[in-house]
Order: structure tokens, then C-alpha cells, then sequence
């Protein structure tokens, strides 16, 4: 993914491209991990978005332990859309419900939202397949 010199195999870069200097830039780390976060899951208080910014060439994939604006953590995201399948699994230190939507498919429902109760403590599993997509 990051596939030019600056960057190093942690994902920290040089600020010196061609690396005389050996010296580390945090902040691109700490910028490109939550651009990528939020390309997977965008979330507000009490609203989850799931895949809200995928790119094409990533078809298939999972992420694990995504943390939320809504005190809780997406402890699995995994998706596969050539089958047509988005499984999400939630936990969250207080009971709450989340309205979650697909990005990919926000016409689906009354504003593209499913309501998923969570308790406190315990893991919630959402696996959507939805049509079309």
C-alpha cells in the first residue's frame, strides 16, 4: 500500500526520502493508520458505518480491534463483496445500540441503518449480505 522510499516496513517514514538521515516522522505513522481506519469504519456517537470509503482493489479483506467514538471496539471487520458477504463484530464496555449502516449500500432501509443491541461486556455479530453489491 505505501510503496514509495519514505516509507519504512512500520510505517514510519523518513523525513529525508533518501534516508542519509535515518530520521523518524511519527506523525505520518499516526495520519495513515487513521485515514485507513476510516476508510474501513466511520462511527459518531451511537452510528456505525461500515466500509464507507473501500477502495476497488481491496475486494476482500479484515481488519481486527478498530476502536469507536461510541466506547466500543470492532474486535473483527471481514469482508468479501465478489460473494456478497460484511461480517462485523462488536463489544462494548456499556450496553448500548448502535445504528450500523454499509457504506456501500446506504439505500438499504429507513436511512440504511440496522439497530444492533450490544450488552455490556459481550460480543455482538452483524453479517450482512446484502443485494447487489
Amino acid at each position: 500500500m505505501a510503496a514509495n522510499q519514505g516509507y519504512y516496513s512500520s510505517m514510519m517514514t523518513d523525513h529525508d526520502t533518501n534516508r542519509r538521515m535515518g530520521c523518524y516522522c511519527t506523525d505520518t505513522l499516526f495520519g495513515t493508520a487513521a485515514a485507513l481506519q476510516e476508510m474501513l469504519v466511520f462511527s459518531d456517537t451511537g452510528v456505525v458505518e461500515l466500509l464507507p470509503a473501500l477502495p476497488g482493489s481491496l475486494p476482500s479483506g479484515e481488519a481486527r480491534g478498530l476502536k469507536l467514538r461510541t466506547r466500543a471496539e470492532l474486535t473483527l471487520l471481514r469482508w468479501d463483496l465478489p460473494a456478497g458477504r460484511v461480517e462485523a463484530r462488536f463489544r462494548s464496555d456499556i450496553a448500548q445500540t448502535l445504528r450500523v449502516r454499509l457504506g456501500l449500500f446506504p439505500d438499504a432501509g429507513e436511512d440504511g441503518a440496522i439497530p444492533l443491541t450490544i450488552e455490556a461486556g459481550k460480543e455482538a455479530v452483524l453479517c450482512l449480505e446484502p443485494p447487489q453489491l
